[in-house]
């Protein structure tokens, strides 16, 4: 409900959020995937359309209509974005066309071919492009481990304290370090 929600900063938070909750449990991936896939055209924050390409990519599988999705955001790319949303689109259009192939043929390499012949690219967004175009070209078996790859989820930097320790240390910086 909270990314359907007309508010942008809301919206852009619980996209946020769910892509944490994907990133613990995967096996919700498919309840969630009609939700995002309305609301890619809404106005949203960087770090909430990174959140949603990542999510595209890693379970686009599980989302019948995310090749044409990709495809449309791919189309709207303009080199002077947000190079870090460039890169997750970059990403996750590399995840999709190893999982469903036919239907991402012609969207990476259109992609691919817009990046590696603009002339004011960011070098890492480059120098990706490059990688995952020999890659592809020379058809290593490896290349769905190598793009596709599992990380550990994330972590919470907070230490779980007890209250108790807080209110003995309130009144000094220690509750700040």
């Amino acid at each position: 409900e909270f990314i359907q929600m007309d508010n942008v900063f809301v919206a852009s938070g619980a996209t946020v959020v769910l892509r944490d909750v994907l990133h613990r449990y995967r096996g919700m991936a498919a309840e969630s995937g009609a939700i995002l896939m309305a609301t890619i055209d809404r106005p949203m924050s960087r770090d909430a359309r990174d959140a949603l390409f990542w999510m595209i990519g890693e379970f686009g599988e599980d989302f019948p209509v995310a090749p044409y999705v990709l495809e449309r955001e791919c189309a709207k790319l303009n080199i002077e974005d947000d190079y870090i949303i460039q890169i997750e689109l970059l990403h996750a259009v590399s995840k999709l066309f190893l999982k469903r192939a036919p239907e991402m043929k012609v969207v990476i390499a259109n992609l691919l071919c817009y990046i590696l012949n603009a002339e004011d690219v960011e070098p890492d967004l480059y120098d990706r492009a490059v990688f995952i175009y020999r890659m592809l070209f020379c058809n290593l078996p490896s290349s769905p481990s190598i793009v596709n790859f599992l990380c550990s989820p994330p972590k919470t930097i907070y230490k779980k304290v007890e209250a108790v320790v807080i209110l003995k240390e309130f009144d000094s910086l220690k509750a700040v370090y």
